[in-house]
């Protein structure tokens, strides 16, 4: 799926007890944690990784950067994050968005969307793209769907 970084950009709207920063390495085991448990409950494919190949795979890969991993915690707690690529060609890329279950409900997916929105824009990105499994149960196409994202025939997987 893609949007077009155009015209005006929501400024995000965050909960009165979110804590926003970004990333930092002593935030891995966190982050990985938040992951294996979101994509795991449904996603049968999902690579269980040690966090040292994870934190391999992810921190050394060649569009890290961690001003573009947003990390969102309540009483000291990880409890969200969105985790986007450095932006390529004015292209940006969602590589992870994921809010704890208990958490959901309360604007942080769309805030932390609109966020990253607003960051590449300032970088000069033109359109952000980002991977959905139809099978996702939590909404998370739907919110896509609201925030402007569309599918690219060329690259959806769905059977037609």
């Amino acid at each position: 799926m893609w949007r077009l970084l155009d015209g005006d950009l929501p400024e995000p709207r965050w909960p009165v007890d979110a804590v926003l920063r970004t990333y930092e390495p002593r935030d891995a085991p966190a982050v990985k944690a938040l992951l294996d448990v979101a994509y795991s409950s449904w996603d049968d494919a999902y690579p269980l990784r040690t966090r040292c190949e994870w934190e391999r795979w992810m921190t050394q890969h060649d569009e890290f950067d961690p001003g573009l991993w947003f990390l969102v915690e309540r009483d000291d707690e990880l409890v969200a994050c969105a985790l986007h690529w450095r932006e390529t060609e004015r292209r940006g890329w969602v590589k992870d968005l994921v809010v704890r279950e208990s958490e959901r409900g309360r604007g942080l997916a769309k805030a932390l969307l609109q966020l990253g929105f607003r960051t590449y824009a300032e970088r000069g990105v033109e359109r952000v793209g980002l991977k959905v499994d139809s099978r996702n149960p939590t909404g998370a196409l739907q919110l896509y769907e609201r925030l402007g994202f569309v599918v690219d025939p060329a690259f959806s997987s769905e059977e037609r």
